[in-house]
């Protein structure tokens, strides 16, 4: 199914006709979000092969960090070296390790010897703090690879990324296509947790568990093929082991 025909068995589903513009033409007037925000919530219940993806992007001389956005969880950044058309991995560090290694990380880089990237790390990069506010204004989520770069590189960079957004009446996405039924189910879920109705959601919730349960069997059953140890793609009910990103800047 396309966002229009989800945004069809949305409303219907719901009765909320007023989030599109006339029952006919089915045109947004608010169900999109609701869409949406129920497709990020399976993205973060699930993991399996529809998440791997990468991407590649070309780091400046001097440069040290590039942001990022959709991107669930870094697994892996190599940089391309295009004089002599090799790959390296580079090497995880966490912000702290980076400081110690290099020094802070948007000054002091003076006595830095610029290089090839060897080293990479997450973080939020803080810009234009106002002093009488404790808000972060135009935080943004950043890749920092030391040491600077010496010259252009290529990075690339291997992960888990978040389904693109439904935008318009033909996008199609994995769990429209696939599963527009658990998609439908996950957007009148966050509409009901809009209405703060517990017992509501509660019961859409078990259902979508239930479905992603399934889901998550006929993944394993396919991932187990030629291997001998099972691997559980199911990310809701075992809590997830999560690291923190640091604050630099």
């Amino acid at each position: 199914m396309n966002l229009q025909e989800v945004r069809l068995w949305f409303v219907q589903e719901s009765g909320r006709y007023d989030l599109v513009v006339s029952p006919s033409a089915v045109t947004d007037n608010g169900a999109d979000k609701y869409v949406n925000a129920g497709q990020r919530m399976l993205d973060r219940m699930m993991e399996f092969p529809k998440d791997e993806g990468e991407f590649s992007f070309t780091i400046a001389t001097s440069a040290i960090s590039t942001s990022i956005s959709n991107v669930m969880s870094v697994r892996a950044v190599s940089v391309f070296d295009t004089s002599d058309k090799t790959i390296r991995y580079l090497e995880r560090r966490s912000m702290r390790e980076m400081r110690e290694l290099y020094g802070g990380e948007v000054g002091a880089l003076d006595n830095v010897t610029p290089g090839e990237p060897r080293t990479w790390s997450l973080g939020w990069l803080r810009t234009n703090l106002a002093s009488n506010s404790s808000a972060i204004v135009g935080a943004t989520k950043k890749l920092v690879t030391m040491p600077p770069a010496d010259r252009s590189y290529t990075i690339k960079v291997a992960g888990l990324f978040n389904t693109a957004v439904l935008s318009t009446n033909t996008s199609v996405s994995f769990w429209s296509d696939q599963h527009p039924d658990v998609l439908v189910l996950a957007a009148l879920y966050r509409l009901e947790v809009g209405y703060r109705n517990f017992e509501g959601s509660r019961a859409l919730l078990d259902n979508i568990i239930k479905e992603i349960e399934l889901i998550d069997s006929e993944t394993v059953e396919q991932s187990i093929v030629e291997k001998d140890q099972l691997k559980d793609s199911h990310r809701f009910i075992k809590d997830p082991l999560r690291s923190y990103d640091r604050h630099i800047g």
